[in-house]
Formats: structure tokens, sequence, C-alpha cells
């Protein structure tokens, strides 16, 4: 009996045995929790930076656009020399080869009926992103879709279509 008393009395060694169990246990749920709350917040700053730096090209293209058209149909209606200069028309459209170093893609649409268009940058890697940004033509522009290794867009006018045309350099 007195054995059976003496292991009754005595289980202080379970009790820090166990304190230690649950305090490991503690720490790697606060460990993992803090490294996740980390993750995401750095997930959440480049999906800022990112939109944000695609946003900027997106407005770029369709400023350019829009601008390239105003220049070339305002030419068809000036003096018959600017005219002549028009049909020559060409520009190019510098872009950001890679965006946090991944590839994305440009694709330009254009609706005669509101002779408007949208210019919309998709990006694709960890995090999936896409900005639009809207132009206004007077001049038909034809369809496109690029990726970013090409890096410059070669804009020019096609006066037997009547049409500007964007092609990858």
């Amino acid at each position: 009996m007195t054995l059976k008393t003496y292991v009754k009395d005595d289980d202080s060694g379970v009790s820090v045995l166990v304190e230690y169990i649950f305090l490991m246990t503690i720490t790697a749920v606060l460990f993992s929790v803090f490294v996740m709350v980390i993750y995401t917040t750095f997930l959440s700053v480049d999906r800022v930076v990112i939109g944000n730096e695609l946003g900027i090209v997106s407005n770029d293209v369709a400023s350019r656009i829009s601008g390239f058209s105003n220049e070339v149909y305002t030419g068809q209606y000036s003096s018959p020399e600017y005219a002549s200069s028009v049909r020559g028309s060409a520009e190019y459209i510098e872009l950001p080869g890679l965006v946090n170093g991944q590839q994305y893609q440009v694709n330009v649409t254009y609706d005669p009926a509101t002779k408007s268009g949208f210019v919309n940058i998709n990006y694709q890697s960890e995090i999936t992103l896409s900005r639009t940004a809207g132009f206004h033509s007077e001049i038909s522009v034809r369809p496109v879709s690029l990726y970013s290794p090409s890096q410059s867009i070669y804009m020019y006018y096609d006066s037997v279509g009547n049409q500007i045309i964007m092609e990858g350099v």
C-alpha cells in the first residue's frame, strides 16, 4: 500500500512533462500563425505594387493609341502636305520587359460602333491580376494580343485599310 500511496501523491514529474509538451505545442502554433501573417502581408503588398505597375502600362498604351489616332485623324483633314506625311506615320511604344520577373500579356480590342477600345493587361504568377484602360479612336484599331518579352510595340497607320496596326518588336 505504501507504494500505491507514494505514486499517487507524487505526480509532479508528470505535470512538468505535460507543461513542456503544451508549451512546445503553443509555441509551434504561434510561430506558424506568425509566418502565415508575414507571408500574407508580403503577398498583398506585391499584389498592390504589381497592380499599380500594370495600371500604368495599360494607361500608357491606351493614351498612346488615342494620341496617335488623333494625330492621324487630324492629318487626314488638314493640308495635302500634312495628309501625305500621315500615311507613313509610325510610333514605338516601349514596355517594361517583365513585371516582378514574370511575363504579362497585352490585349488591345476595338469596337467600331462606339469608336472605342480597351487595353487589357493580364499577369499570372503566384497571383493573377488584370488591369484595363479605355481609349477613343476615330481610326479603326486592329485587335492584337502581345506578350511582354517583345518589350515594345510598333504602331503604324495603314492608309490602305484605314486602320492602326500594332505589332510586337
